[in-house]
């Protein structure tokens, strides 16, 4: 039993040796690209590139306002009335919750 978990650990620090090692060599090649660029001084593409190595991307989303019955709302007038009718709904107290607040029933 002891030998499997020796032969595990052995195998699994060669893969994370692995790892560490392909990273490093990865990250070396798109340094080495970015600087290419940089001295025939291609700024879009390093940038693009810096881009895509960090992940920052902008997402497009387009909130769609809708009404209770699930209807779109296009006109600004509607979607004015229904953001005041959810921030009343949000903000209204009818003061029925104090007795649950101090423990009673």
């Amino acid at each position: 039993m002891k030998n499997r978990v020796e032969k595990y650990t052995e195998i699994h620090r060669k893969i994370k040796r692995g790892i560490q090692e392909a990273k490093g060599s990865w990250i070396k090649e798109q340094c080495a690209e970015m600087e290419n660029f940089e001295r025939k001084y291609d700024m879009f593409n390093m940038y693009r590139k810096v881009k895509k190595i960090t992940g920052t991307r902008r997402k497009n989303q387009i909130g769609v306002l809708k009404n209770k019955e699930g209807k779109v709302i296009v006109n600004l007038e509607n979607k004015i009335g229904i953001w005041t009718e959810y921030i009343r709904e949000l903000f209204e107290d009818d003061g029925n919750n104090i007795s649950q607040i101090n423990g009673e029933t």
